[in-house]
Formats: C-alpha cells, structure tokens, sequence
C-alpha cells in the first residue's frame, strides 16, 4: 500500500493498493466500520472517494459498491491495483465525544499541509480473505517533514530532486496496520528514555503555543512512576505519544480524550490550555492508555482478541477494560507520590 502525502489536494490524500495475484472471480476490500478501543460505529468508508480497480493493463475493473465500506471486485484475477482519495475527519466535525456522527477525534484523520494524523485504519483497508496478510506500507512526502511512526521504519529512498522521501514501513497483519499511528508535517519530537522504554513525543501546536520539550519533563515523571507501579508487566521496547493540539477553529477537532494501542497513543487535547492545564491534562489521559496495556491489551475477551472492522461483537467486559484502567491511572499518581493524598482526596 502507497500513501501520498506529496498528492495532498484539498484535504485529500491519494492511496494504492497493490494485493499481488487472486486466482478468485471476486474479492470484497473493506475500511474498517468499527475500530478496536471506540466502542462505536465510524464509517471509514465515508471518506474514501474516486475508487477504481485496475487490470494489469490499466484498464478499470467493474466492481460494486456494497454499503458504505465495502467494495466487490470482479475479475478479480485481473486485478493490479487498487486505487482511492482519502477524505479527512478533522475538518467535518461538529461535535466532540465518542457516537457521534463522526469518528471520535483520537481515532480520526488530519490532512492538512502542516500537519497529517495518520491514523491508518483511516487509509489502508483490507481483503475479506487477506487480513491475515502482511503489508508492506509505503508513505511518500516532502522531504522537510518530520515523521513518527510506532511501525518499524525499514528504510527511506530520496527522490532525484530531493524534495520527496519515501518512509518504508512493514505489518505482519492487518491488525498492525490498525495499531500503529503515524504523525507526518511540522512536528515538535522529544525522546527520553525511562528505564529500558523508549519514549518518542510528537506534538503538534498550530500557534506554536505548547512543544513537546516543555512537556517532557512532566512525561518522564509520569512514565517512570507508572514503571514502577507495574513492575514487571510493562510490555513494549518503544512507547509512542502523539498530541494534536486543537486550536478551537471550526475546522479543528472537536472530540477531547485519547485512543490507546499497544506501543502508543493519540491525544487531542484545546491548544488554549495553559501550560499547567495541559500537563495535568496529560498526566491523566496518557497515564490511563498506558494502563490500557494490561487491559484490554493484555487481558480481554475472544471479541477483541479476533476483533471484526465490519461485523464486530462487542465484549461486555468495558468495566474491566476502563473500570479497572481509571482506577489504576489514578491510583498509581498518588501510589508514587505524583499527587499528595490529599490532593488525590
């Protein structure tokens, strides 16, 4: 799969997709209805627009729009490639919180020429008999971007000019794909290291009011606590933090919180906070997706473990999965002496 961000036209992004040879007459490819961690319907197919499946020839392929998400491909074992525009979330919100009409903003995508939230569930879809596939994900974009990414970068080529780079990065499957957030554009990047994790920070501040060095003194207390509240149970060489700042613009997200995966985060959180707002902010919603790798990253229910994009079974366990997460993201601060028990009173 190729994304190109150097394609950008009005807030869209081209997408390809190469799945190599069928042998089928039909195949069904999918963006994803529901995502893992929302607990609600987003309709990622609503923003892809100009589909088309290509023979080997260049030719285009019939093919039928199934519901929203869905595409049937005929001839099948014709097909090359695969190819799409992506609409962005941000920019169409009109309102906030999780059920809207709109996917909530930390699951959501940005495509702007500053700053692109790629959270890739938004862009790369699937083959019903495919999932189980691994990706090869290609991202091209100017070569003064800053990138992040909590997928493994497997090398970048330079275009002749010198104004593009291709980042390759690599998937076992497609729930990978899902996983791992990316942040491409006039990023502000902090890493520290807390104990053996890694901690890569991108921030992005539209007005320039907040950076990610004037947080990472608050972000290394707090990661080092919760390393010592877990002890042992920590389970990722790398954590990723990714934070769009929203500057309250119509056109700007509206949807406060964050979204967990297993190595990282995404957080949108109002650039208008004051510093001493936004560390707090961030002390409580990133400390809570943390210990969202013991659960339900770690322990939870066959639903999530084969978790379905299109036809998803809730599990029933949400209680254990935020219950028992809230309370460990707020024990832990006084536990470690982040908060004095009075102020945790």
């Amino acid at each position: 799969v190729s994304l190109y961000l150097t394609k950008e036209d009005e807030d869209k992004v081209p997408v390809v997709v190469d799945p190599g040879r069928f042998n089928s007459s039909s195949e069904i490819y999918r963006l994803p209805r529901v995502v893992q961690g929302t607990y609600s319907v987003s309709d990622f197919g609503k923003y892809i627009e100009d589909f088309k499946a290509l023979d080997y020839e260049g030719n285009e392929l019939q093919f039928e729009q199934l519901d929203t998400n869905s595409w049937m491909i005929y001839k099948s074992d014709q097909l090359d490639l695969i190819t799409y525009n992506v609409n962005d979330t941000f920019d169409i919100e009109s309102s906030g919180g999780i059920g809207g009409e709109e996917p909530f903003s930390p699951a959501g995508t940005n495509i702007e020429k500053e700053n692109f939230v790629l959270n890739l569930h938004g862009f790369v879809g699937y083959f019903d008999s495919l999932k189980s596939n691994q990706y090869d994900l290609s991202v091209t974009a100017p070569a003064d971007y800053v990138r992040t990414s909590a997928l493994e970068n497997k090398g970048t080529t330079t275009s002749e000019d010198g104004t593009t780079v291709t980042s390759k990065y690599f998937a076992q499957r497609y729930f990978e794909i899902t996983d791992n957030p990316m942040m491409y554009g006039k990023l502000d990047v902090e890493e520290f290291m807390v104990g053996d994790i890694k901690i890569v920070l991108s921030v992005f501040s539209p007005n320039q009011v907040h950076t990610a060095a004037s947080l990472k003194s608050t972000m290394y207390d707090m990661m080092k606590a919760q390393k010592a509240y877990l002890g042992d149970i920590n389970s990722t060489p790398r954590y990723d933090i990714y934070l769009y700042l929203s500057d309250g613009s119509e056109k700007s997200p509206k949807g406060f919180g964050a979204l967990e995966h297993h190595t990282s985060t995404v957080v949108v959180l109002p650039e208008a906070s004051s510093k001493e707002g936004l560390a707090s902010s961030m002390v409580d919603v990133v400390a809570h997706e943390f210990f969202h790798i013991v659960t339900p990253l770690s322990v939870h229910s066959e639903d999530v473990h084969y978790f379905d994009y299109y036809q998803p079974t809730f599990s029933k366990h949400l209680w254990m999965y935020e219950g028992i997460t809230e309370y460990f993201a707020q024990h832990f601060q006084v536990y470690e002496g982040l908060k004095t028990p009075e102020e945790f009173y």
